[in-house]
């Protein structure tokens, strides 16, 4: 009966595709019958097993250092990574503004995120890590072998074009209010007119034009995350919250008051040190990694 529910689902997922008469359900179902039969053809499930890393030699065996001693620059790089994960904080604000009640949602929307995006990152950082060794690639999928990298990154398509929505969107969203406000029609900003739409519509192709401009300009993906991280990730998820929040809160009255007036001098501290030596460190990276390309063309 499992088996056969498998089937049924096949063809509920797909049922969609034409029509949704008793004729192409039942052939869904014998198509989703026939796929799993192929599938069930081999005697033994060696084929589900672990494989190699696509780099790795015939003879790897995996063995994971839990322990290393990176260079300066490779270190400082794999901090900037880090920081580059969990920088969604520069788009709170945008979405906290569009809830209905953010009061009542916004603190609940944010722990379910915080908890569930670092777990997953952990989770999958690990296993990945644990599996590939020393041949982990950057992006991580790349990792693994021919065909199975292809479709990992087919799967995870959707959660990249929501990585560009979401900072995209933000962004875009940001000029657009300041421009609104420049011409003092902040009344259209919500309002369907040919002006505002126009406007809108100009920002989100030179926003995506000059994007489009940076991945030409940075075509390596690990340099162009810890470029990032350290222009821009180090100051809008760090530095200009430490500002703010000294600003608002500069007292030694308590050890409360002081210890949260010495966390955030720490934070701009190392905000500008992200900025500085991580620049250094990443366009550094990004010189060796054209230079063995150009190489490797040559």
């Amino acid at each position: 009966m499992t088996a056969a529910s498998a089937s049924v689902t096949f063809s509920v997922a797909l049922s969609p595709l034409l029509s949704d008469d008793a004729l192409s359900s039942t052939a869904f179902i014998g198509i989703g019958c026939i796929c799993c039969w192929l599938l069930c053809i081999p005697r033994t499930a060696s084929r589900l097993g672990a494989g190699r890393p696509v780099d790795a030699p015939a003879e790897w065996r995996r063995a994971p250092a839990w322990f290393a001693k990176p260079s300066f620059r490779d270190g400082l790089n794999a901090c900037l990574k880090i920081c580059y994960a969990f920088s969604g904080n520069v788009s709170f604000v945008s979405y906290m503004a569009e809830m209905t009640n953010p009061q009542r949602d916004f603190g609940v929307a944010l722990a379910w995120l915080e908890a569930s995006s670092i777990g997953f990152y952990v989770f999958v950082a690990v296993s990945i890590y644990c599996l590939a060794g020393e041949y982990t690639t950057s992006p991580a999928l790349g990792s693994a072998p021919g065909m199975l990298a292809q479709v990992a990154y087919g799967l995870v398509i959707p959660s990249v074009l929501s990585k560009g929505l979401a900072f995209g969107h933000t962004g875009i969203k940001f000029v657009y209010v300041e421009v609104m406000k420049h011409y003092k029609i902040t009344h259209e900003m919500s309002v369907n007119t040919a002006r505002s739409w126009s406007i809108w519509m100009i920002i989100a192709t030179a926003f995506w034009t000059l994007s489009f401009l940076l991945s030409i300009a940075i075509p390596v993906f690990d340099s162009i995350v810890s470029i990032t991280s350290a222009v821009t990730i180090a100051w809008f998820s760090f530095g200009i919250s430490a500002i703010f929040s000294l600003h608002m809160n500069v007292k030694f009255s308590s050890w409360q008051n002081a210890s949260l007036t010495l966390f955030n001098s720490l934070l701009i501290i190392g905000s500008l040190f992200l900025n500085g030596a991580g620049l250094w460190s990443s366009t550094t990276e990004l010189s060796g990694a054209l230079a063995s390309r150009g190489n490797a063309v040559g």
